[in-house]
């Protein structure tokens, strides 16, 4: 009988792993969030790149939650926050980082643009990664 052997660190993982959200209209004023959940194993987040950001007025919050199902914008959990402005020429996210369970990204409309066209997150994990937005 074949055996399966499972990774005994994230190192271990060879593979690289994308994921896509869809489309999300957020008006202006309104803040909604991405639930980004790697379910009880953990992710090592390696890039996030935003379509829709770029050249608009936007602020983005990043919150890790330390505990599985712990509360979407937690003071306590609150990790960055990134501000993207009409006259900005730059997009994407941060460095690299390591998710325990979940990570919740904020996005507040601060201008006209009211459309996010996607949001794609470059990771490595033992599983797939399950995107939801906040209805």
């Amino acid at each position: 009988m074949l055996q399966l052997k499972r990774p005994n660190t994230i190192d271990e993982v060879v593979d690289i792993r994308v994921i896509q959200s869809g489309v999300k209209v957020i008006n202006a004023g309104i803040t909604k969030y991405l639930h980004i959940d790697s379910g009880i194993y953990g992710a090592e987040i390696l890039s996030i790149a935003i379509a829709g950001l770029n050249g608009h007025d936007w602020t983005l919050d990043v919150y890790v939650p330390s505990a599985d199902g712990a509360g979407a914008t937690a003071a306590d959990d609150k990790r960055d926050t990134i501000a993207y402005l009409a006259a900005g020429t730059e997009g994407g996210l941060l460095k690299p980082f390591a998710i325990p369970f979940d990570c919740y990204l904020d996005f507040t409309n601060d201008g006209a643009n009211d459309q996010i066209d996607q949001v794609t997150i470059v990771y490595r994990c033992w599983t797939d990664l399950t995107l939801t937005w906040e209805a």
